[in-house]
């Protein structure tokens, strides 16, 4: 159990700092940084990147776009396909070269064999189910799924202005 406490200790405090030091949340810079690693980018590629659902990505994406950290646009060979890309003020956000626990825990993850990863998963599953925790599709981690982009304590449209200036 501590290693459990750990780790949701270990994000939520990431999340905090990712705050104070870029301006957005933990979700927001680790979507923001997975999407500048791999180029252009389509909503789905990016939560099987991210290992997250579509639609708690897509929140987050929606709160980067207007934010104007990412750019949404229809693909040249397929218009039915929208494709992601880092705008430059999204790339000057991540000058900053806060690394995330999500990376970090993500990265740790890789370097297990994939079976070991999905005794894990089924493990965790099991937890979650016998608990009764199931809630349905999670958000990313401490990003809330029902926030307005522009109003709250941490809206990347406000908090857009704390962003480093070179």
């Amino acid at each position: 159990m501590n290693s459990l406490r750990q780790i949701v200790h270990a994000l939520e405090i990431g999340s905090r700092a990712a705050q104070k030091s870029v301006g957005l949340s933990g979700a927001q810079l680790l979507v923001l940084q997975i999407l500048e690693a791999g180029g252009v980018m389509s909503i789905n590629e990016l939560a099987q990147k991210s290992h997250t659902h579509q639609s708690s990505v897509s929140v987050v994406v929606s709160r980067l776009v207007e934010a104007g950290l990412i750019k949404r646009a229809a693909a040249s060979e397929d218009a039915r396909r929208l494709e992601l890309s880092v705008t430059a003020a999204g790339r000057k956000a991540l000058q900053v070269g806060f690394v995330t626990p999500q990376q970090q825990l993500m990265g740790s993850l890789e370097r297990f064999p994939p079976k070991r990863v999905r005794e894990l998963r089924v493990l965790l599953e099991e937890v979650v189910a016998l608990s009764g925790m199931d809630s349905g599709t999670p958000p990313m981690f401490f990003e809330r799924a029902n926030r307005q982009a522009n109003s709250g304590s941490g809206s990347v449209a406000r908090d857009r202005s704390r962003l480093p200036r070179k």
